[in-house]
């Protein structure tokens, strides 16, 4: 009997029939997350688990992680799949744990001030929650209908909101996880270890896309539901030219609870999908919230500073409805079956020589990219630019070049990359910094076989152990990019931003 029937009998005992599975197909939909992946990279990575698990609660889930354990199988934790990075997806099979069916609320305390949920509870549901107890969870991720509340708290990536109200793990009181050999800790009553101590363990946690522990419970803290908020709308006629108004706003007072922006191409993505609408330039969003009063003496000000930077004001209708529709801003996916976003995060006053560089490589690529992103703070902005793709064309393949030339311009103007995911192994050695320098001592601390959601961080790891074929270097994988971006140089332009041809009977 092979590793994997044995692990599927021994697993099937723990969570029953109906909520494993190793067919090839249920296998292949896990293999990819929000991201595209290279065919290419199945050469080389396992990207297929060898099984999928729904574990129903924290018992489950230690059980699993038990076996996994023994069997020296990895564990690869997974929420909503909206990790752009490859974070949650198997390099070197193994059991996925879709953490999905541990979806429930279990607490709203009005009077603390605190909402208790399952860790693969959805935003929107705890938002939601929230909000029938007059309360505000005043974070949320971009994909809020979809991300759960543990794989957003792990991503650290920001949110709507990060702007006034700071980032998830700001807001996280409270917390329980399973370690790599199946034992169960939380906030209250984790002991300190040296510098291992609940707080630390909270920050190091954010961020970690799964490779230190498996979440199953948290606790955030709420505030009261403001009096008033209200969205802004703004356009201009490009990115560089509301670059200024964008860090402005930021930095006005009162404080805006989020400032957003969208170039054009995202708009020309939007029209192709939406039958009838008109086409807009750059626009910016700013949401005020508080009282009547801050609300509109927000208002007064983004309003000035608009009018004099040349932009104009959009009706309310709107920028509201345009607001609405924010958990669908990758919807443009739709156009080619395929999306690949690349998150990063810039200094506010390189915004517009960012679009400007973009917008250069992109047409000397001969590509479509859209920019859009948020404010975190008023000196940093969190940047998600992404482009079509379809992986029946080889083109699509060597589009991932403008992944790698991207990430020089960032590194340029003094910002990042960010993800974990292997799909950024190639600039490992530009995005360590002390944050993930002590996330890896904990990890050997925590987990020294390296089973919870191995070959991440870019430890280039591949599914072989021939020694000429068993590590990817770095430096490889950069100069495979750099020559596939050079190809697309020659190839045809890409049409993505054009209305599919209509064929007639």
């Amino acid at each position: 009997m092979s590793t994997s029937e044995d692990a599927y009998g021994r697993l099937a005992g723990i969570v029953g029939p109906e909520r494993i599975s190793w067919s090839p197909f249920q296998r292949f939909l896990y293999s990819h997350d929000f991201a595209v992946v290279p065919k290419l990279a199945a050469i080389w990575w396992k990207l297929n688990p060898d099984i999928i698990v729904l574990p129903r609660n924290t018992s489950d889930v230690s059980r699993v992680v038990m076996v996994a354990k023994e069997m020296g199988l990895p564990v690869i934790p997974r929420g909503g799949g909206n990790t752009m990075a490859g974070d949650s997806v198997a390099v070197r099979g193994g059991v996925l744990m879709d953490m999905r069916s541990m979806n429930h609320v279990l607490k709203v305390d009005a009077t603390a001030g605190k909402i208790e949920a399952e860790a693969g509870c959805v935003w929107l549901d705890a938002m939601k929650a929230a909000e029938s107890a007059k309360l505000l969870l005043p974070i949320h991720p971009l994909l809020a209908p979809a991300s759960t509340l543990g794989g957003t708290f792990c991503s650290g990536l920001p949110g709507y909101g990060a702007l006034k109200y700071g980032s998830v793990k700001d807001w996280v009181t409270g917390w329980e996880i399973v370690l790599a050999d199946g034992a169960v800790i939380d906030s209250t009553t984790m002991k300190s270890e040296g510098d291992l101590t609940p707080a630390n363990m909270t920050s190091v946690l954010s961020g970690s896309e799964g490779t230190l522990a498996v979440v199953t419970k948290m606790t955030l803290k709420t505030l009261p539901a403001p009096e008033e908020t209200k969205t802004l709308g703004y356009s201009f006629s490009d990115l560089p030219k509301a670059a200024g108004i964008i860090a402005s706003a930021a930095a006005s007072s009162p404080r805006p609870q989020h400032v957003h922006f969208l170039d054009g191409m995202h708009s020309r993505f939007r029209q192709i999908l939406t039958a009838g609408s008109e086409p807009r330039t750059c626009e910016v969003f700013v949401v005020m919230d508080g009282t009547k009063d801050e609300v509109a003496t927000g208002e007064k000000t983004i309003d000035a500073l608009v009018t004099a930077a040349g932009g104009a004001k959009m009706p309310p209708n709107v920028a509201a409805e345009t607001w609405a529709g924010r958990f669908n801003i990758f919807k443009a996916r739709r156009i080619s079956g395929g999306l690949v976003a690349i998150p990063a995060t810039l200094p506010a006053k390189e915004i517009g020589n960012f679009a400007v560089l973009v917008k250069s490589l992109a047409s000397s690529m001969k590509m479509n990219v859209a920019v859009t992103g948020l404010m975190m703070n008023e000196n940093t902005a969190f940047l998600t630019p992404y482009y079509l793709t379809d992986q029946r064309r080889l083109k699509s393949q060597m589009a991932l070049g403008f992944v790698q030339e991207m990430s020089y311009i960032v590194d340029d103007l003094g910002g990042r990359l960010r993800g974990i995911g292997f799909l950024n192994a190639f600039r490992l050695k530009y995005m360590l910094d002390e944050a993930s320098k002590a996330r890896r001592g904990i990890k050997h601390r925590l987990d020294p076989d390296d089973l919870m959601n191995p070959g991440k961080a870019g430890d280039g790891i591949t599914r072989y152990r021939l020694p000429w074929f068993r590590k990817v270097h770095p430096s490889f994988t950069e100069v495979r990019l750099g020559l596939l971006g050079g190809m697309k140089r020659y190839t045809f332009s890409d049409k993505y931003d054009q209305p599919p041809k209509k064929t007639g009977k």
